[in-house]
């Protein structure tokens, strides 16, 4: 007998009645929200694409419950809309799961004015924590709204994805506003490439004061020892306070 046909599970997500369904994805969702609490008090700093995707939340539910029933929610979630879909959807939100995404970025393209700010952060929360290609192409659907652009940003850092990399560097070069410049320079990965070295030169030479700020920070956080010079040219000759962060920077550079 398969494990699908001996857990009644199946059978209530199947054919059972819509308050059935409705109490069974409920009890799912306390399974999904314990999966990804365990999985928040990993710190993924340091860990590769391919760690963080086995240790994607998902995974554990998918264990926990059985591949049948998991399969079951994941076809409800991407169903037509009801009740029960929802909550399905909202079950592969808090697992971080691929499938999530439409989901997410439609609840805050139809109810930003409605949800309750844990909700509104959680849905970028989520998208980052999914990270996939999709994820990011969904939350650069979003940019048109400014008042969502900080949130995005620090998504797309999150996603870890080319095309969130490839979108946050456009916008650090072209934006027309200084502070989401700035803001982008902040959310670039930590990556040495000759085009991100040459960027953040350009930056530290012709930004402006919050751009040069965050360029400061990410050579630090790049470990960029070779630019030491730039900024010490650019303490020494600055009459912006704010810049004197560099003297922390260079102490830092050489403690490293």
């Amino acid at each position: 007998m398969s494990k699908e046909r001996s857990d009644p599970r199946c059978d209530t997500l199947r054919f059972g009645e819509p308050w059935e369904k409705l109490e069974l994805l409920k009890e799912l969702e306390e399974i999904a929200k314990d999966c990804r609490s365990a999985a928040d008090k990993v710190s993924r700093n340091g860990l590769t694409a391919a760690e963080r995707e086995r240790n994607k939340p998902w995974r554990e539910f998918r264990r926990r419950i059985g591949f049948p029933l998991f399969e079951l929610v994941l076809d409800m979630a991407q169903g037509g809309r009801s009740e029960s879909r929802d909550v399905a959807a909202d079950i592969l939100a808090h697992l971080w799961h691929p499938a999530a995404v439409d989901r997410l970025v439609e609840d805050i393209k139809e109810n930003a004015d409605t949800l309750l700010g844990t909700q509104f952060l959680g849905i970028f929360i989520n998208l980052g924590g999914i990270g996939t290609e999709v994820a990011a192409r969904g939350l650069i659907s979003l940019w048109e709204e400014p008042l969502w652009r900080p949130y995005i940003t620090e998504a797309l850092e999150a996603c870890g994805s080319k095309a969130g990399e490839a979108f946050l560097m456009t916008q650090a070069l072209e934006n027309k506003d200084p502070y989401v410049r700035g803001s982008c320079i902040s959310r670039l990965n930590s990556e040495v490439s000759d085009k991100k070295i040459n960027f953040l030169q350009e930056k530290l030479k012709r930004g402006e004061s919050f751009e040069r700020l965050a360029a400061i920070k990410k050579i630090l956080e790049m470990r960029l020892t070779s630019m030491a010079p730039d900024l010490m040219n650019i303490y020494n000759t600055s009459s912006d306070p704010a810049l004197k962060e560099i003297r922390e920077t260079l102490r830092s550079m050489r403690k490293r």
